[in-house]
């Protein structure tokens, strides 16, 4: 009788191993399709940063030449498209704003 109750939770034992198995590689799964979305993600908004901050050059060129609110608005697009992560999104709102006060 003893046998059969230790047979029994072993293989509980064991069934409950399995599932807390499944359950974490599932999980490392979804945490890894997590992380690769998160990468796509962060280079499609870092080319289209890279693109505005083309665009910005082009506009500062356009609508200032070679003046000095011109040459701002250079130096604020090449400081945000060169800002390192942490730095990127003051960067990018300071451009923003400049952009903003440019008359079309």
């Amino acid at each position: 009788m003893i046998t059969w109750v230790t047979a029994v939770l072993i293989a509980l034992l064991v069934a409950a191993v399995l599932l807390v198995a499944l359950w974490a590689y599932q999980t490392a799964n979804r945490l890894d399709r997590l992380h690769v979305r998160y990468d796509l993600s962060w280079q499609a908004l870092d080319g289209a940063l890279a693109r505005r901050a083309v665009v910005a050059r082009a506009v500062a060129v356009d609508a200032y030449g070679v003046g000095p609110d011109g040459k701002r608005l250079a130096a604020l697009a090449d400081a945000a498209e060169r800002a390192p992560r942490g730095a990127r999104e003051v960067a990018e709102n300071e451009l923003s704003s400049a952009l903003a006060r440019v008359d079309p």
